[in-house]
Parts: C-alpha cells; structure tokens; sequence
C-alpha cells in the first residue's frame, strides 16, 4: 500500500491500526464548508465547477499529535455577514471532521479571497 501522510487514529482491540489520510480530513472539511450558505466556492472554484479531482484544493491540513489545523480557503456569496459565514464554516468544519474522524480539531482558520456576485 502507498505510503501517504496520514495519522494513525487507534488500535482497534489490537486487531490493527486504523489510519487516515490527510487528504480523507481535507475532503471532509471541503464538503462540510461547502455545506454553509453564503460560501460560493472553496480555493477559488465555485461549486458548481467543482469535479472530484478538485476537492482537497483550498483546504490545507496539518496534523499534530493527533490535533487537526485546518486551513480553508473560501469565496463568498456579495451582501452576506462575511463574519458570520466564516464563523459557521470554522463550526461546520470542526463537528465535521471530529464527529467523522474521532481527531480532535485545534484550529479552523479561514481566509476569504473573493466574493460573488448573486444573479
């Protein structure tokens, strides 16, 4: 098996180690930011332009001591609470990833780079 960066989360009753891509976690965080209305799209591709290859772009993960930093790249939507969104996505994106992954997540930061305009 390919060796990537991944975290071993448990010994599962010693019957094998259990372990996580880091690409796993960004995908997760990906899907749970663009969950939140208001975000457009993450590492510059609004979603609707998004295929499978581009799910870990704008999402960097990081993880330490079994502690997840996550850095998303997000667009959002002209006319919404800018803070508000990126607060709910930083929400999102903890639940998510803790509740799916069982690692506890440090930080969510969020950068916004660009803003839509609604049609």
């Amino acid at each position: 098996m390919e060796e990537r960066n991944s975290v071993t989360i448990k010994d599962v009753e010693h019957i094998g180690q259990v372990k996580i891509a880091d690409e796993v976690v960004a995908i997760i965080a990906n899907l749970a930011a663009e969950e939140i209305e208001g975000v457009k799209g993450i590492g510059g591709i609004p979603s609707s332009k998004k295929n499978r290859r581009n799910f870990t772009k704008g999402v960097s993960i990081d993880i330490v001591e079994n502690e997840v930093i996550c850095d998303v790249i997000i667009g959002v939507d002209y006319g919404i609470k800018i803070k508000d969104v990126a607060q709910q996505v930083q929400e999102k994106i903890k639940s998510a990833i803790e509740t799916m992954t069982g690692l506890n997540v440090r930080e969510v930061n969020v950068s916004i780079t660009s803003i839509h305009m609604l049609k």
